[in-house]
């Protein structure tokens, strides 16, 4: 099995396979010929084959134990450094307890969302301390984690990984930190808990819950219970930020997407919890003038849209909109500037909201009856 706990990103190539002229029909059986070969077209399909071998010999790499091309994803530096600290994390825990000594092979599960940004490396080593203890050998290849990943999502490339490791049952424990790092609602950790680990005849345990599926009296009882916990506690962090966004908007204060136009300044002496200075909306010098440009052009001059993003696109002079990948204008990038109704002097915050689809796994955004604020 391929490991794709820290080295892999799961994903399987695929070809497309097509029939030529002459090819295989769909179940045809190609081992009835109607003939038999002559010693002539015997000796061209061994030619054939001979030189069919010599191809795939020379694509071969030169020493055998060397990989070939990477399906691997690019990692970023975050990815690459949370790796390295995995790596010392494990090689200190298998300082203390070598696989020889244990008494269960086991595995690790570790997820953070935006707001835990740096906590991976904790969550582990937590886990592994717990692992020692229990006397878990948790090898390197075990140990599986998503980076900036929502409790909401399901299909996750770590949480995959760790579902074909239980599958294979290359582990038979596997440890959590919380159960807020497995899933947001309910029943998609009951579900994980029953299905993947408990219908196997595996264990899991939830280091800081206190929860155990040894102990089978209790644990559905305790998973619900902190499960629950978990859901209330994301509505009032949800509630608060939105309550703190609508103070910031009220001062002027920079709490989101910056529109074009529009510029972020430096307050003196305002930090944020991170310690980051907090920034003042101002007009932007550069990009500010020609948001007028365009009013003028559209309403004034009745210029098409499509023409404006020619005229935009001409001078090199002019910024780019806002997170465009090809950093150009298109129809689409002058029609939110037009519509926008910051530039009529109109702010909202709350016009949207974020409906996450659990049948999907993906979150869709739906309009308000009216803005928050």
């Amino acid at each position: 099995m391929e490991s794709h706990g820290i080295g892999s990103d799961g994903q399987a190539s695929s070809r497309l396979v097509v029939a030529g002229r002459g090819g295989a029909r769909p179940g045809q059986n190609r081992d009835k010929l109607d003939c038999e070969l002559s010693p002539l077209k015997l000796g061209g399909v061994a030619l054939l084959g001979a030189v069919l071998l010599a191809l795939v010999a020379a694509a071969a790499p030169l020493n055998p134990e060397s990989p070939g091309p990477s399906k691997e994803k690019p990692r970023d530096a975050r990815w690459l450094s949370t790796y390295e600290e995995i790596s010392r994390l494990v090689a200190e825990a298998h300082a203390l307890l070598s696989r020889h000594d244990a008494i269960a092979i086991g595995a690790v599960y570790a997820r953070y969302s935006s707001r835990f940004q740096d906590s991976i490396a904790d969550q582990i080593r937590a886990m592994l301390r717990d692992a020692v203890q229990r006397q878990i050998f948790i090898p390197l290849e075990h140990v599986f984690f998503d980076l900036a990943t929502r409790g909401f999502k399901n299909n996750r490339e770590g949480l995959n990984a760790l579902r074909e490791c239980l599958a294979a049952k290359t582990a038979t424990v596997v440890l959590f930190f919380a159960t807020n790092r497995l899933f947001r609602k309910i029943y998609r950790s009951l579900q994980f808990v029953e299905e993947q680990v408990v219908d196997r005849r595996l264990r899991a345990i939830f280091v800081k819950s206190g929860v155990d599926t040894d102990d089978t009296k209790r644990w559905r009882s305790l998973l619900t219970m902190h499960a629950s916990m978990d859901e209330f506690v994301v509505g009032m962090y949800a509630d608060h930020i939105r309550a703190a966004h609508e103070g910031l908007l009220d001062k002027g204060i920079v709490f989101g997407t910056i529109s074009f136009g529009y510029a972020g300044e430096p307050i003196p002496g305002s930090l944020t919890r991170r310690g980051r200075p907090r920034h003042k909306l101002v007009i932007n010098p550069v990009a500010g003038p020609w948001v007028q440009k365009i009013f003028q052009w559209y309403v004034v001059d009745r210029i098409k849209m499509d023409e404006i993003a020619r005229r935009l696109n001409a001078d090199p002079t002019i910024p780019p909109p806002p997170k465009s990948p090809r950093r150009i204008w298109h129809h689409s990038s002058v029609r939110k500037v037009l519509t926008n109704s910051r530039y009529r002097g109109e702010w909202r915050y709350g016009v949207t909201e974020t409906i996450w689809i659990s049948s999907k796994d993906y979150a869709r955004q739906i309009t308000r009856r009216e803005p928050s604020r």
